[in-house]
């Protein structure tokens, strides 16, 4: 639960990191995923980044993520 009691949700900035939330407000780990068209990765920690130009495999599916980000 955030600061304004409001449950986080999808890529949610705490602090300097992003998070990455599932639709219940719990903290997702460990995962490559696609969200909005857009590429993420989720340490063990829960924090997000956006690679870009880069191929990835998710799913038995093979992608290239462009400049922006986007899938």
């Amino acid at each position: 639960i955030l600061g304004n009691g409001k449950v986080a949700k999808g890529v949610t900035k705490i602090g300097n990191n992003d998070f990455m939330f599932d639709n219940d407000g719990k903290l997702q780990t460990n995962k490559k995923m696609i969200v909005s068209n857009k590429y993420y990765e989720v340490n063990a920690s829960g924090i997000v980044t956006n690679p870009k130009s880069k191929w990835f495999a998710l799913d038995g599916q093979t992608y290239w993520v462009k400049e922006d980000g986007t899938v």
